[in-house]
């Protein structure tokens, strides 16, 4: 497994992990893509991955002895999380959600909503204005970032976002 020990070598001075993605290459072969931040370049926070290709589950769970990442285990059991929005640490965005893409049968992540701006999802104003300029009630693609911005005070609890209204911005 001459990924995996240059996944090691690599992984060794991670300033941050972002995610992993179990991803398969057009010919059918399966990776997982470890994105990270380097020790050498936290302040640039430009992110790197690695990517370790391996055949079945055995091949993973040596994957995960080897890496000893608590990220390889709850990758994996995203189904737990698909349609579930949560916060993102990667930098770029504030938000990702993990999907079933219905065309391809794989579960992908898509992020939205933007790092430095507030959602007013507690003014009505702000509400009817952001509807009506992303015309929400349009929007029924789950695999969109649209689809969940539209749809972000259904999960405010959930995000940690303070309000009380439920429906579309």
């Amino acid at each position: 497994m001459g990924d995996l020990d240059n996944a090691v070598y690599r992984l060794e001075n991670v300033y941050k992990y972002l995610d992993i993605e179990y991803k398969e290459t057009r010919r059918g072969e399966k990776y997982i893509q470890i994105n990270y931040i380097p020790v050498t370049s936290p302040q640039s926070q430009n992110p790197e991955f690695v990517n370790v290709r391996y055949n079945n589950d055995e091949d993973l769970e040596i994957i995960k002895d080897r890496l000893d990442l608590p990220m390889l285990n709850e990758a994996k059991n995203d189904n737990k999380k698909l349609n579930k929005p949560m916060r993102d640490s990667s930098g770029g965005k504030a938000y990702k959600v993990y999907v079933k893409d219905p065309k391809t049968k794989k579960i992908k992540t898509v992020r939205f909503g933007s790092g430095g701006l507030r959602a007013k999802i507690n003014d009505k104003k702000a509400r009817d204005a952001f509807a009506a300029r992303h015309k929400c009630s349009t929007k029924k693609d789950k695999t969109k970032a649209g689809y969940w911005s539209c749809r972000l005070p259904r999960y405010a609890k959930l995000l940690g976002l303070k309000s009380n209204f439920t429906g579309f911005w």
